[in-house]
């Protein structure tokens, strides 16, 4: 499978329900990790693209990736909206 990066489009569950609108711009990222047992670190939360978002429905959105800090887009990753549009 190949992995979205620049200019790829991503879909995603935010929707027009949740007030999301054409040109927000949301981060995709990695949420903090607890260890397992005893041993081993926490690892910190990871952000791994920005995008635009381009189409927005009442089930769900679209957005075309602006950036990229790491190449692991995957699905099941978190969304959150880090500008919205006036």
């Amino acid at each position: 499978a190949v992995l979205p990066s620049l200019g790829h489009y991503v879909l995603f569950n935010l929707s027009a329900r949740d007030g999301l609108r054409i040109g927000d711009e949301v981060q995709v990222y990695r949420s903090r990790a607890e260890p397992k047992g005893d041993d081993g670190p926490t690892l910190p939360e990871v952000a791994i693209a920005n995008a635009q978002v381009v189409r927005v429905t009442p089930y769900g959105a679209t957005a075309r990736v602006t950036s990229q800090q790491q190449p692991a887009i995957r699905k099941g990753e978190h969304v959150r909206v880090t500008a919205r549009m006036p």
